[in-house]
């Protein structure tokens, strides 16, 4: 359940001024962190690039870079948001580290467990900021939780268990071909059931053994649509994963924790069920929104909250609660996942 011997409370120059935050990428994710940026101060969207090239009026106040290498020379450009195809994460992040910018990185990080050790060692040896978006992590009853279990007040560990029964039509992946791709996308865990697998993750700790079965069933596309894994943690505790993008018509994503005092049960991000006798329920508890059938359908609340820790943590010269040492967990089980694909 700790953090890997990589992670350090550093400190770095405080940015006195408004922070200038440069875009890479504009499609629907990306939105949503415009519209979670526009909702704070401190901080503001003073460029963007898109790999689909210059056009995009959707984004009026910003300068619109011609390519990413003219979006990393701007010199006034103090962070870059990767909001690209899933598959660039790691190499567009590694370029913006080595230009000395600090980078936001949706998720996941990366797609391999190498690329991600390399961006969190280079981003340390550099004194930059290199942060995987986890706005999950930021909701108040989920941390207590894991809070409580890091402190052993829950009991010994015993199931952990990820649900992600989603719907997504084949012109959900026909108009992004790369959401298909397992170079692009990494496949239903990578690109739906990532978040939760960074709670499991958080909440159990590293994954020691992970064994796991991953295929197309309802969409012809390369990647895997559907997915079952079962995992032993390093720390004690099984774990269970089932993830899928062919559910009709969709549910809210679920996250069982078991322990040998009690369990909880979360439902789009919300506590429904608490079993622990002599605990109360963790307050702070609401429903957020769901990407079971509509993957815009989540909000920019929880991506404020996590925007709300990074650019106060910019402006103190410090780092944010979670930062890109705290996504290795995830990346390294969805890297052992892989290795087990059904044909």
């Amino acid at each position: 359940m700790e953090r890997e011997h990589l992670a350090q409370r550093q400190s770095r120059s405080a940015i006195n001024r408004e922070i200038n935050i440069g875009m890479a990428g504009t499609g629907g994710i990306a939105r949503i962190h415009r519209s979670a940026i526009e909702s704070l101060g401190g901080a503001r969207i003073s460029a963007v690039w898109s790999s689909r090239g210059q056009g995009d009026t959707n984004w009026p106040t910003a300068t619109e870079a011609k390519s990413y290498r003219e979006l990393l020379a701007i010199h006034d450009l103090d962070v870059v948001c990767i909001c690209t195809m899933s598959g660039t994460h790691a190499s567009l992040a590694m370029e913006a580290l080595q230009a000395g910018k600090h980078v936001i990185v949706e998720k996941p990080i990366a797609l391999s467990l190498h690329e991600a050790r390399e961006l969190v060692t280079f981003a340390q040896a550099r004194e930059l900021l290199a942060v995987g978006i986890a706005q999950a992590r930021y909701e108040l009853q989920i941390g207590e939780v894991v809070r409580l279990a890091h402190a052993g007040e829950l009991g010994q560990p015993i199931i952990a268990e990820a649900l992600i029964r989603w719907h997504r039509d084949d012109l959900y992946y026909a108009s992004s071909p790369w959401r298909g791709t397992w170079e692009g996308s990494g496949g239903v865990l990578a690109n739906q059931g990532y978040h939760m697998l960074d709670l499991m993750c958080w909440a159990f700790g590293t994954a020691d053994v992970v064994q796991a079965i991953q295929e197309s069933l309802t969409h012809q596309i390369e990647a895997a649509d559907t997915a079952v894994a079962a995992i032993k943690f390093k720390a004690g505790g099984l774990g269970v994963i089932s993830a899928s993008t062919s559910a009709y018509p969709g549910m809210p994503e679920a996250l069982n924790l078991f322990f040998d005092r009690g369990f909880v049960r979360f439902e789009g991000g919300k506590i429904v069920e608490w079993s622990f006798a002599g605990l109360e329920e963790p307050a702070g508890g609401r429903t957020l929104g769901s990407g079971a059938s509509d993957p815009l359908a989540i909000g920019s609340s929880g991506h404020g909250n996590q925007w709300a820790d990074i650019i106060q943590a910019l402006q103190r010269g410090i780092d944010p609660r979670f930062t890109a040492v705290d996504t290795l967990p995830a990346i390294a089980l969805l890297e052992a996942a892989r290795e087990v694909v059904a044909p």
